[in-house]
């Protein structure tokens, strides 16, 4: 490359001329400063996409998917277990959790299981989700009256996106 910017360049080129060997080198660290710089943008932007989705901050933009929200400590892990030792039966095989009980997704190695951080309730955290393009969504709350609350603000998503055949499940004691 450095070498096709000096010819084109420089009007009478002599590779053994010494102006035409500095403007060389400083082509060729130029170029070279640009490659580097390029490579560690692209090394900083998969870095920080890695951190967001460990950290459940992802944008999932996947359909027909398995959204939990909530998190109850050995039980979803045996519930997931369960679906993950089912997909062959399953239409989806791809499922959402989504909790503010977690700070990281306990899942790192699954490629099949996406983590979302916050209050399930919220919209931002149902958009983030795509709860609107769910299969089935099971809700999982610590008490009764905040699951029936994510309940409410799934049947409200669901209801505006016009979605009348996703599966809302509650745990309720």
């Amino acid at each position: 490359f450095a070498n096709n910017v000096l010819r084109g360049s420089y009007v009478g080129y002599n590779p053994t001329h010494t102006g035409a060997q500095i403007v060389w080198l400083f082509t060729q660290i130029a170029t070279n400063l640009f490659a580097v710089a390029l490579g560690f943008k692209v090394l900083v932007f998969v870095v920080d996409f890695a951190q967001r989705k460990r950290k459940g901050k992802a944008l999932i933009k996947m359909k027909d998917h398995i959204v939990f929200l909530g998190y109850r400590k050995g039980e979803t892990e045996g519930i997931i277990a369960q679906l993950i030792a089912d997909f062959q039966s399953l239409r989806t095989k791809k499922i959402v959790l989504c909790t503010k009980h977690l700070q990281e997704t306990p899942y790192a190695g699954d490629s099949n299981i996406e983590f979302v951080s916050g209050d399930t309730s919220s919209d931002e955290v149902l958009a983030q989700a795509n709860v609107k393009e769910a299969r089935t969504i099971v809700i999982t709350g610590h008490e009764d009256a905040r699951t029936m609350a994510v309940c409410l603000a799934v049947n409200d998503v669901l209801v505006k996106a016009k979605r009348t055949n996703a599966h809302i499940v509650a745990y309720i004691e």
